[in-house]
C-alpha cells in the first residue's frame, strides 16, 4: 500500500493533522497549474561492486548501505535482498526499511509483521509506519497501539497520528494529550488537531485558542478553523484578522473562509471576490457558495451557472440543487442526470432525488437502482422508493418489506405507502399503525390520504381526524373529504364549515357540496352564487344541479345556460334536464333530440321521458323498449313504468318483478303496488 494513500486516508477529515501536503490549487489568479511530470525514465539500480561484496562477505553495515541506496532510487525489488539479510542479522532499522520496500509493491501482509519487529525494538520509524499501514487498512483501532509507543519514545509525528486516529475513533478527550505533546513540540498541525478535538468537545474558547496557535505555527488548517470557529462564536472582526493575513500569506482555506465570512459581514464586494476567484480556480464547494450568494441577491441567472459549475467540478450538493430545481419543472429526466452526478459522489440524498426524477419521468426499471443505492446509504427515501417500483412492478412482499424499513426510519411516505399496500391486501388491522405513523401536523400533506384509507377500514373518527389535520394545512381537497364524512355522520354545521373552507381554497366539489347544503336548507341565493363558482370551474355536477335548481323555481330561461353549458361537456344528466327546459320553453323537437341523445349514453330518466312519449303516441313497442332500457339504467320512474304498461297490456305476470325493483331504487309509489 503506498504510503501517500496511507496518509490521504489518516489526514481524510483534515489533512493538516498529520502534516501531509494540501491538495494542490486549480488554476486561477496564482497563476496556472503546474506542467504535468516528465515520463519516467529508467532506473539505474547498479551498486558498487566492493559494497555488495562486503555485504555478500557478511558485512552487515554494508548490507544496509546497499539497501539505502537503492531504495532512495525507488528499486524496491532490487532492495530487498540486503535488507532482508541485515534484519536477519538483527538490524532492525533494516527491517522497517524492509517493511517500507514491501509495501511499496503491494506486500503489506509481509510488511508488518517487519514493521512490528522494529517498533518493538523502538525503532520509530517503524511504529508510525505500522500504525499507518494498520489505519489505512481501515483497521483504526489497532493503529492505537504503534502510535502510542511511537509518541511515549518522543516521536512528535506519531504523537500526531495518534490524536487523529483516536478522533476517528470518538475520543476526543483522550486525543487531547497526544496532540498537546506534539503541539507543544512546535508541531503546528498538531495545534490545529487539539483545536478539532476541543471543538468536538464544545470547549469552543480553548479550540479557538489551539487552532489560532496552529496558524501561528505556518499551518493552513489552524487559519481556517480559528476564522470559522471565531465566526460561529460571533467573534466575527477577530476572525477577519485571523483570516486576512493568511490568505495575503497564500493559505487556499483561509482565503475560502474569509470570503465566505465577508458575505456573511454584508461586506458583499471583498466576499465575492474572493468566493469569485475561488470558484474559478475550481473549488467546487466555493461555487456553490457563490450560487447562494447569487441567489440570496435574486441573481437566478448567474446562481443557475455557479451550481452548474459546481456541478461540473463533481460538487454533489449543487448537482442535488440543480436536480431538484429540474423535478419541480416536471423535467424528470433532465433532473436525472445531474442528481446522477451528486449520487456517483456518494450522495445519498442525491441517490434518492435521482431515483425520484427517473419514476417522474416514467422510468421505474431504471430508478430501481440509484433508490437501492440510497436506501443502503441510509437515505430512508430510497427504500420507499424500492417498495414504489415493487409495487408497481405486482412484487408486493417484496414492497412491503420495503415500505417498512423506510417507515420504522420515520419515512411518512414509507408509513403511508405500508398501510395503504397492507389496506389493499385486506390486512387492516397491521395497517393501523404504519397509517397513523404517516400522518401528524409536521406531516399533514400525507392525511388525506391517510383518511381515504381508514375511511375504506370503516374507522370513520380517524378518517375525521386525519382529514381535519390536512384541511388545517389548507389542503382543499381534504376539506371537501372532511365535510363529506362529516355530512355522511350528520354533523351537518361542521361539515358546512369544512365545505366552505375547499370552497374558500377553489375546490369545485367542495363548492358543489356546499350549495347542495344551501339548497337542502332553503338558502338558494347562497347555493346560486355557490354552484355558479363551481360551474364557472367547470365542475359539470355544479352546472347541472345549477340548471336543476333554476328549473325547478320557474326559472327555465336562467337554467338554460348552465345546462347546455354540461350538456356540451357529455355531462347525460346535464343533457336530460336541458331536454325538459327546453320543452318547457317550447322547443319540442330539441327536446326529442337531447333526450334520445342521453339516453343512448345511459341516463335512464331520459330513457323514461321517451318512453312516456311512445306510449302517449299508443307506440307501446317503442314505450316498452325505452321502459326497460330506463330500468336497466336504475331508473326507478322506468322500472314503475315498464310494470304499468305491462299491466295494460295484459302481461300482468310480468310486471310484478318491475314494481319491486323500481321500489328498491326508491320509488315510494312503486313500493305500494309491489307489496310487501
Amino acid at each position: 500500500m503506498r504510503r501517500v494513500l496511507t496518509c490521504v486516508v489518516v489526514c481524510g477529515w483534515v489533512a493538516s493533522v498529520c502534516g501531509c501536503p494540501p491538495p494542490a490549487a486549480g488554476p486561477g489568479p496564482e497563476g496556472p497549474p503546474p506542467p504535468p511530470p516528465p515520463p519516467p525514465v529508467a532506473r539505474d539500480c547498479s551498486v558498487a561492486p566492493a559494497d555488495w561484496a562486503a555485504c555478500q562477505n557478511g558485512y552487515l553495515g554494508y548490507c544496509r548501505v546497499v539497501g539505502d541506496s537503492l531504495r532512495e532510487r525507488q528499486c524496491w525489488a532490487e532492495a530487498e535482498e540486503p535488507y532482508r539479510k541485515s534484519c536477519d542479522a538483527g538490524d532492525l532499522p533494516s527491517c522497517a526499511s524492509l517493511g517500507h520496500v514491501l509495501e511499496q509493491v503491494d506486500r503489506d501482509a509481509e510488511a508488518e509483521p517487519l514493521y512490528a519487529r522494529a517498533c518493538e525494538g523502538n525503532e520509530l520509524i517503524a511504529c508510525r509506519n505500522l500504525g499507518l499501514m494498520r489505519f489505512g487498512g481501515g483497521r483504526v483501532a489497532e493503529s492505537e497501539a504503534p502510535f502510542r509507543r511511537g509518541c511515549d519514545a518522543g516521536d512528535l509525528g506519531a504523537c500526531r497520528a495518534l490524536g487523529g486516529t483516536l478522533v476517528q475513533l470518538g475520543r476526543n478527550e483522550d486525543a487531547l494529550a497526544p496532540y498537546r505533546k506534539a503541539c507543544d513540540g512546535s508541531d503546528a498541525p498538531s495545534c490545529t488537531g487539539q483545536g478539532i478535538a476541543l471543538e468536538r468537545l464544545q470547549r469552543l474558547d480553548e479550540a479557538a485558542a489551539a487552532y489560532r496557535r496552529g496558524c501561528e505555527g505556518g499551518d493552513q488548517g489552524g487559519c481556517a478553523g480559528a476564522g470559522t470557529l471565531l465566526q460561529t462564536l460571533g467573534r466575527k472582526e477577530e476572525a477577519v484578522e485571523v483570516l486576512r493575513p493568511a490568505c495575503e500569506a497564500g493559505q487556499t482555506p483561509a482565503c475560502d473562509a474569509l470570503g465566505l465570512l465577508f458575505l456573511d459581514l454584508g461586506r458583499r464586494e471583498e466576499g465575492l471576490a474572493l468566493v469569485i476567484r475561488a470558484c474559478e480556480s475550481g473549488r467546487g464547494a466555493m461555487c456553490t457558495a457563490l450560487a447562494a450568494a447569487y441567489k440570496a441577491a435574486g441573481k437566478e441567472a448567474e446562481a443557475a451557472t455557479a451550481y452548474r459549475r459546481a456541478c461540473d467540478l463533481g460538487e454533489p450538493t449543487a448537482c442535488t440543487v440543480l436536480g431538484i430545481e429540474l423535478q419541480t419543472q416536471g423535467l424528470g429526466a433532465q433532473a436525472a442526470e445531474q442528481f446522477r452526478v451528486a449520487c456517483a459522489q456518494g450522495s445519498a440524498g442525491a441517490c434518492y432525488g435521482m431515483g425520484a426524477a427517473l419514476l417522474q419521468a416514467g422510468r421505474a426499471d431504471d430508478a430501481e437502482e440509484p433508490f437501492r443505492k440510497a436506501c443502503e446509504g441510509g437515505e430512508p427515501g430510497g427504500c420507499w422508493g424500492l417498495g414504489a417500483v415493487a409495487q408497481a412492478r405486482g412484487r408486493t412482499d417484496d414492497a412491503v418489506a420495503h415500505y417498512r424499513r423506510a417507515c420504522e426510519a420515520a419515512n411518512v411516505n414509507g408509513c403511508y405507502g405500508l398501510g395503504a399496500l397492507l389496506v389493499e391486501q385486506g390486512r387492516g388491522q397491521e395497517a393501523v399503525a404504519p397509517l397513523r405513523g404517516a400522518c401528524s401536523s409536521a406531516n399533514a400533506s400525507m392525511c388525506a390520504g391517510v383518511g381515504y384509507a381508514f375511511q375504506q377500514l370503516g374507522m370513520i373518527d380517524d378518517a375525521v381526524a386525519a382529514y381535519q389535520l390536512a384541511c388545517n394545512a389548507n389542503d382543499a381537497g381534504a376539506c371537501t373529504r372532511l365535510g363529506a364524512a362529516l355530512q355522511g355522520l350528520l354533523r351537518y354545521e361542521e361539515a358546512q364549515a369544512a365545505y366552505t373552507k375547499a370552497c374558500d381554497g377553489n375546490d369545485a366539489i367542495g363548492c358543489t357540496n356546499l350549495a347542495m347544503l344551501h339548497r337542502a336548507a332553503g338558502r338558494n341565493a347562497e347555493a346560486e352564487t355557490t354552484y355558479r363558482k363551481a360551474c364557472d370551474a367547470r365542475e359539470l355536477n355544479a352546472c347541472n344541479q345549477l340548471g336543476a335548481m333554476l328549473r325547478d323555481l320557474g326559472r327555465n330561461a336562467d337554467a338554460e345556460a348552465p345546462l347546455r353549458r354540461a350538456c356540451e361537456s357529455r355531462d347525460l344528466a346535464g343533457c336530460g334536464n336541458l331536454a325538459q327546459v327546453v320543452r318547457a320553453l317550447g322547443r319540442g323537437a330539441e327536446a326529442d333530440r337531447l333526450f334520445r341523445q342521453a339516453c343512448d349514453g345511459g341516463h335512464g330518466p331520459s330513457c323514461t321521458e321517451l318512453g312516456l312519449a311512445a306510449r302517449n303516441a299508443n307506440d307501446n313497442a317503442s314505450a316498452e323498449a325505452l321502459f326497460r332500457q330506463a330500468c336497466v339504467a336504475n331508473d326507478g320512474a322506468g322500472c314503475r313504468s315498464l310494470g304499468a304498461l305491462l299491466v295494460d297490456l295484459g302481461r300482468g305476470g310480468e310486471s310484478q318483478q318491475y314494481y319491486v325493483r323500481a321500489c328498491q331504487l326508491g320509488d315510494a309509489s312503486a313500493c305500494t303496488v309491489a307489496g310487501p
